[in-house]
C-alpha cells in the first residue's frame, strides 16, 4: 500500500483532514438517482469520501446541491471516433454496428433513437447551433432506456456558449420539458463516461475524479461553482484560471486523400454490406 493511498483511506475514515472539505452539499448520487445531504473530502484532486469531514481548507456550500461534472458527449474540439448515421436502418444499420460503432449523435426521430438504442449503440442526444434535436428525441426517453442516451452539442458557436451556456443550458431545456432532472444530470456526466471508458469519472464518489458542478436550484439548472481536479475553476460564471495562448501542431495538421469517385465508393459500401456489384 503506497502512502497517498494510505492517507487516502485515513482521510475517508475522517482520521485526518483533508486538503478541502465541501460542507453542506446536498450531492447528487448518479448511482441511486437519490440526493445526499453531507460533506464531500478532496485529495490530491479525488474525492475521498462522501460524508461527514473536516479539511485543512473548507468551503460552506450552504446546502447548495453538488453534481457531477458536465461532459459533452460529442464536440468538434477534439476527435473522437463516433457513428454518423442519419437514415441509415436495417440490415445496414446492423452491419454499421457489427463493424464496431456504438455511438450515434444524429438521430432526428425516436424511431431512428429507439432502433440504435435496440442495437446496443449509445444514442447522443444534440442540441447545438446548427442542428437541435432535443425536443423531438426527449419523448423517445424512458426509464428503462436513459442510461444508453447523452447530450451533445456537436457544435455550438462561441456567442451561444457564452449566451445560453453549455450542456446546463440542454439540461434546463430537457427538464423544462419534463425530463427528471436527476436522469437529466445522469445524461451529462455518468452515462457519457461509460459511454467512452472514462476512468473513475462522472460521480460523486469516493475514488472519483473531484469534477464538481455546485448549483442552488434543482430545476433550474444554473453553474454558481465549477471544480476541476478539486480546484475551483469558475464562480458566478467568471472563469478563475489563465488562459495562455498557445498553437497545437495537431492543429496543423492536414490529411492528403487520393482522388476517388462517386463509383469507388458505391464499390466500397457494397463490399462491407457483402453485396456483389455488376
Amino acid at each position: 500500500m503506497t502512502m497517498e493511498l494510505r492517507k487516502t483511506i485515513d482521510i475517508a475514515c475522517a482520521r485526518e483532514k483533508a486538503q478541502l472539505v465541501l460542507k453542506n452539499c446536498k450531492i447528487v448520487c448518479v448511482f441511486t438517482g437519490d440526493i445526499i445531504e453531507g460533506d464531500i473530502a478532496v485529495e490530491n484532486g479525488y474525492i475521498a469520501g462522501v460524508g461527514t469531514y473536516e479539511g485543512s481548507k473548507e468551503l460552506d456550500m450552504k446546502g447548495m446541491y453538488v453534481s457531477p461534472g458536465l461532459i459533452d458527449s460529442h464536440v468538434h474540439i477534439d476527435k473522437p471516433i463516433d457513428g454518423h448515421s442519419p437514415g441509415l436502418t436495417g440490415n445496414a444499420l446492423s452491419a454499421y454496428a457489427a463493424a464496431g460503432v456504438r455511438t450515434d449523435h444524429e438521430c432526428s426521430s425516436t424511431d431512428e433513437m429507439r432502433e440504435r438504442l435496440r442495437l446496443g449503440m449509445y444514442v447522443h442526444i444534440r442540441e447545438g447551433s446548427a442542428a437541435r434535436n432535443l425536443e423531438a428525441l426527449l419523448e423517445g426517453v424512458t426509464l428503462r432506456n436513459s442510461s444508453r442516451c447523452t447530450f451533445c452539442t456537436d457544435d455550438k458557436h462561441p456567442h451561444e456558449l457564452l449566451e445560453e451556456g453549455h450542456i446546463d443550458s440542454i439540461i434546463r431545456k430537457a427538464v423544462k420539458r419534463g425530463l427528471d432532472v436527476v436522469d437529466a444530470i445522469r445524461m451529462a456526466t455518468i452515462n457519457p463516461a461509460l459511454c467512452y471508458g472514462l476512468k473513475n469519472t462522472g460521480a460523486i464518489a469516493p475514488g472519483y475524479k473531484a469534477d464538481m458542478v455546485v448549483f442552488a436550484d434543482l430545476k433550474d439548472f444554473r453553474p454558481n461553482m465549477v471544480f476541476k481536479d478539486g480546484r475551483l475553476a469558475a464562480r458566478d460564471g467568471v472563469p478563475l484560471f489563465e488562459v495562455k495562448p498557445g498553437t497545437s501542431e495537431c492543429m496543423k495538421a492536414r490529411m492528403d486523400i487520393k482522388a476517388f469517385t462517386p463509383e469507388d465508393m458505391q464499390r466500397r459500401l457494397d463490399n462491407l454490406l457483402g453485396r456483389k456489384g455488376d
